[in-house]
Order: C-alpha cells, then structure tokens, then sequence
C-alpha cells in the first residue's frame, strides 16, 4: 500500500504566521510613522537655516532686521505645495517706529525701508511676505497658516537687534502641530514636537 506523501501547512500554523505578522504590524507601523515624521523635521530645519541666512545678510547691508522675507531674498512660495512647515512672523508682530537704534526693545520700523516698490506689504501679516503658508496635508489635516504660528508655543518676535523666526507644520496624523524657532545667534527653540 502507497503512503500518501502529500505535505503542506496545516491550519494552526497558518493562523500562527498570521497572528506574528499582525503583532509585528501593530508595533512596527506606529513606528514607522513616527520616523517618517522625525525625518520630516529636516525641512523645518533647513527652512529656518535659510530664513536666517537671509535675515544675517540684510543686517550686515542695513543694520536692521525686517519682517519682509520676500525682500530679503527668501522666498518659498513656489514650493508651498511640497512643504509641511508654514514660516515666518505671525501676524502678531507689530511694526512701529524705531526711536532709538540702539536699544534692543524697539521694534523695526517696516516703513524706514520702502518695499512696497518690491512687492512687500508693511507688516506681517501677509502671506507671502512675513510668513509662508505651507500646502502639503498629512492624512487630510489641514496644512498650517497664520492662525497656528499664532497659537504656537515657540515665538516670532522682531527688533532692530533681534529676531526669532518660527515655523510650525502638520507632520504626523492626530498629533498637533510640529513648531521650531530661530533666533539672530542661531539658536534653534523646540516648542511641541508633533509626533
């Protein structure tokens, strides 16, 4: 008599396999995501390190700082559909006249330095001057604008011997909002981290 030879798998150990890929799945995924946020602050990063080179070039020629971005050379509009991170001043930053050059408390005078004829508005409050709206979503949440860098726990702030430029962005799905800052000697602030 012949043995039957046929082999294969048998069900408990398919549902086995099944069950250890689906616990490595439950702990790998969140952590995945996680990185893949982590990775995603580079752009904040790098967006900050620009902003500052821009603003380090316009006080060497004008002995100011300036909420105008644009003016200054820096300029990420075009790219605000790839972008995670919104940047600039929030709209709160107020500009007003300088009465003493020297003190660090006064705020910049936008209008001592005319640019209007080179596309800014006074103040920052407008997008695409003093801050840049950021267009990329994470799992459908709305990208960050004004009204987050408002809310952010790190801060902008402007005077004629100081800045602190912030970015803010959605970088993870249901966790808040992912906030940097810069100041003028390059120190880098972490408010919430967003993932």
């Amino acid at each position: 008599m012949k043995k039957n030879t046929n082999s294969g798998f048998t069900l408990v150990e398919l549902m086995v396999v099944i069950s250890i890929i689906g616990v490595l799945a439950a702990v790998g995924i969140p952590k995945f995501r996680a990185y893949q946020a982590q990775a995603k602050t580079s752009e904040a990063k790098i967006n900050l390190a620009s902003a500052f080179t821009a603003q380090t070039v316009f006080f060497a020629e004008y002995n100011t700082y300036h909420t105008c971005l644009k003016f200054q050379g820096y300029d990420p509009s075009l790219e605000s559909l790839s972008r995670y991170y919104s940047i600039g001043f929030a709209s709160s930053v107020t500009s007003g006249a300088v009465t003493d050059p020297g003190s660090p408390s006064d705020v910049v005078d936008n209008n001592a330095i005319d640019t209007t004829a080179l596309g800014c508005l006074a103040g920052p409050s407008s997008d695409g001057h003093g801050y840049f709206s950021a267009g990329k979503m994470v799992s459908g949440s709305a990208p960050a604008s004004d009204t987050e860098m408002l809310a952010a726990s790190v801060t902008s702030n402007l005077s004629v011997s100081s800045f602190s430029i912030i970015v803010v962005g959605f970088i993870h799905p249901n966790s808040g909002l992912s906030e940097f800052s810069i100041n003028e000697t390059k120190v880098i602030s972490r408010g919430n981290i967003g993932y």
